[in-house]
This record gives structure tokens, sequence and C-alpha cells, in this order.
């Protein structure tokens, strides 16, 4: 049943350790990626660390040639997956979407990682296919309908895999595809016969990921870290590693490094993160967390990356399902604070990735965030208070079609900058695409159509493997 609470904006506390970590989890769950970005904050006007930063956002996603365009119709996709089996092979990942239709339209479809086909038709389309769907919770003319491609009776030779090609080419005409398959990590043609690829029917072309960067300075940059959230409250979830001092670790016995399996320790020779790309925890429990996460009420705004992520979730509203580690429970205005301070933060992040300019910024910054004073500490004049707060964020955003294990890459590569103390945090954005069939887990898109939610979210990633989630949910999604 949709929530009553509409839309809302969920958050949760946790560390790359902790058995609950679900960074990873999450990004598994979030199907299809369209745009990421990393945001570095540095408090010091020193070119030198500029330059450095500037070159580890660069390489953060190596060069490659992208992903496929491709106008060809879905059948002859289909029977070309099917028929190689592609999908099917260890190491391999496809995900293709539709380009040309809109969702309004009823008329989208993508393959996702996972090697499911998800479709949303029109009553109309969905009659004549007969594939069992379900008729979409927000529209009552379009249908939801997903079919597993790795289902036996889908190989060639089974009559259902006649059936459903004969279907989709008759009822789903040729349109614009965005693909992307690799294997063992290794970017692969999908390799459509000729005939599905003329200069009468289709085309086909291989586009590079759009890479920005940007400078930022003049920003109040607050000291995001666990003694941040603590002070508003919040406690770490039973079971989080203690901050630990900075310096080397302690050799286990024997001689060997202790193990460190979920979190970056250090840079290794030539500034390279010293983690396999995308480790970013250990394993993750199935089960819920042990604690519930938190939730923010208030409306929360779709729409494409350009907007994504400059929405907060407006107003707050009623009590976050958090728990402190403090005994004594929070007052009134420490929930007002708590409220503001996370809705607050969520939308200075996302203004800072809609690149607003450093005044607007600021003024987005909630207080309840920033370093608190003393009342026996003497007044700063202006000149001073600015120079002791005042930082330059830089950032770059890869758009295109990016698969999960980039954006485990990039949050690996990124939770490493942060473990290392070159910058005191970072933020990891990522959004999906704004006219697909699916969003989270295979939900449907879109929280103002009574979906899934935003198709993005947001990390923060701190010192010591602490992070900060938040994620937009529509009114039929509740949290893993």
């Amino acid at each position: 049943m949709p929530s009553k609470q509409g839309a809302r904006l969920f958050w949760r506390l946790s560390n790359l350790r902790h058995p609950n970590a679900d960074l990873e989890q999450n990004v598994k769950d979030h199907l299809l990626n369209h745009a990421i970005q990393v945001l570095l904050p540095y408090e010091v006007m020193d070119r030198d660390l500029q330059d450095e930063l500037d070159i580890q956002l660069v390489t953060l996603l190596p060069p490659d040639e992208g992903y496929q365009v491709i106008r060809a119709s879905l059948a002859d996709i289909l029977a070309q997956v099917l028929n190689t089996a592609i999908i099917l092979q260890e190491g391999a990942s496809l995900q293709a979407v539709s380009l040309a239709e809109r969702l309004e339209s009823n008329h989208s479809a993508a393959i996702t990682p996972d090697g499911v086909l998800h479709m949303a038709v029109s009553s109309e389309v969905y009659a004549r296919l007969g594939i069992t769907g379900a008729r979409s919770p927000s529209n009552k003319d379009r249908y939801n309908l997903s079919l597993d491609l790795k289902a036996k009776s889908l190989q060639p030779g089974q009559e259902r895999y006649a059936q459903v090609l004969a279907k989709v080419r008759s009822c789903i005409a040729p349109q614009a595809y965005l693909a992307r398959l690799e294997v063992n990590g290794q970017l692969q043609d999908i390799g459509l016969p000729r005939e599905a690829i003329t200069p009468s029917y289709g085309t086909e072309a291989w586009m590079p990921l759009h890479s920005e960067g940007r400078t930022q300075p003049g920003l109040l940059l607050p000291p995001l870290s666990r003694a941040t959230f603590q002070r508003l409250g919040v406690g770490m979830e039973p079971g989080a590693p203690a901050p630990q001092p900075a310096g080397p670790q302690e050799p286990a016995p024997g001689g060997a490094p202790a193990p460190q399996p979920s979190i970056p320790q250090g840079p290794a020779s030539g500034g390279a993160p010293a983690v396999p790309p995308g480790a970013l925890q250990g394993p993750a429990t199935g089960g819920a967390p042990a604690l519930p996460p938190g939730t923010l009420q208030g409306p929360a705004p779709g729409g494409a990356p350009q907007g994504d992520a400059a929405a907060a979730g407006g107003q707050a509203a009623g009590r976050p399902q958090v728990r402190s580690s403090s005994a004594a429970p929070r007052s009134a205005q420490q929930e007002w604070e708590l409220r503001r301070a996370i809705t607050g933060l969520h939308t200075w992040l996302g203004a800072l990735a809609c690149g607003l300019g450093h005044t607007t910024c600021n003024d987005m910054l909630p207080d309840e965030v920033m370093p608190p004073q003393s009342d026996d500490a003497p007044l700063r004049t202006p000149e001073e208070e600015e120079r002791r707060i005042l930082g330059t964020m830089v950032s770059r955003m890869w758009k295109g079609m990016l698969t999960q294990r980039q954006v485990q890459d990039v949050m690996a590569a990124a939770s490493h900058l942060a473990a290392s103390g070159r910058v005191p945090w970072a933020a990891v954005q990522v959004w999906g695409f704004a006219d697909t069939p699916v969003a989270w887990r295979g939900l449907e898109h879109g929280a103002a159509w009574g979906g899934a939610g935003e198709s993005g979210y947001t990390v923060v990633l701190m010192r010591e493997g602490d992070y900060c989630i938040f994620r937009p949910l529509g009114p039929n999604e509740a949290p893993a």
C-alpha cells in the first residue's frame, strides 16, 4: 500500500566496516546509472593540492569507448542477446535503455544488469503482447512488464522464445537504445547482425562518457564527521568500529598487516588507491539493519539529473526514525534541529551539484552542521570569520551510461581520499535516467507518479570509513 506520508527522504549513518553496512548493496539496487559526480572540499588555498585533486578526479574513471547508441528493433536486440547467451556467462553484465520515448508516452524499455527486460507499455500494446504484467500504480493506462532473460523458457529452440520475439517485433516499433555490455570488466560490442543495422532501418555508434570538471571557491564548508552527527544527537549504530587515531596500523601476529577488508588504508605508491576497485565494505547481511534507518518526510521532486540532486525533500515533517547513542530522548528543539540539518545538508549538496553560485549555496547551508562557537570565545571580525570557514570545492561529473562496477570504483576511490586525510570528506552523487521503466530494485520510476522515488542518491564519505547516505523515497517504497 502507498505510504500515507507521501514522498520522504531516507538517510542513514553507518560505517563501511559495520556488519550492516549497506553502501555496496545500495549501488547494486540502483539498476541503471546515467551520471555520477564527485565533490571534494578543501579549506586552505593550496594550488598544489587543487592540481592534485584535479588529477585524482580525472583518473577516477579510466577512459574507455563508453557505450553504444543503437537504433534497431528491440526484438533484434533480444534475439542477439538470447542466441549468444552472453548474459549467462560469468562476469557478463548487459544494460540497455530506450532513448526516444518518454515514460509518460507509455512506451519505454530497459534491460537491467540482473538480466531482466522491463517494459512500460499502454493498455492496447499490453493486450497485444500477451505477456503477463501489472497495472502501473500511477497511470491506469500503463502496464509494467518484466521478463527474466536468463529463464530456460526463453532460450533458443523453446516455444516461448519464438512467441516473445514475434510479439515484441510486431508491437514495439524500432527506436534508439543506449547499451553497454561488459564481460569480466572488458567492454564488448553487442554484435547485432548486419541485417538489423541498415541505413534505412537502424544505426549504430559508440559514444564516450561526457566528463566535466568544476571549481567553486568561496564556500562555507561544514566539518562533516561522526562528531557532527553526534552533536545533533545521532549516534552510530552499535557494532561500528570506534574512531582510530591517525597513524600506521599495528601488524597482526606473525608480522602480516592487520586485515582491513572494507576501507582503504592510505595511498599506495604513485598516489593510487591501495584498495581493489569497487572494494567498499565487507560482506553485508541479508536481513534488515539492526536499527531502523532515518526517514524524513517531505516532498521529493522528480526529474532529470539537472534537478534531481538539487531537491532536498523540502520541509521535513515527522520524527526521524533513528536511535541515538544517548539514553536521554531528544527534545522537540533537538528534533527540529536534526530535521533542519539533514534536509538542509541534502539541499546544499544538491545545489553544489547543480553548480549554483557560492552565495546561494552558502545561504542554503544549515547552521546546525557548522562548528559551534563557545559563548566565552571572543567575537571574530567578519574578515576573520570569512578566512576561518571559507573553502573551495572541486568536482567532476561523468554522464552517459555507467555500470554498477564503475560506480563502485568511484565510491572506493572517493572513500580512499577521505580516509587518507587529503580532504576532510567527499560526496558522491549518482543519478539514473529520467524515463526508464524501473529504478530501485525493479520498482517503477518516479516519485511524482507514486513509484519508487527519485532515481538517484547521495553519499557523504567521511574519515574512518563513516558514511551518510541520502535517498528520496516514493510513497510505494520502504527503505530496505
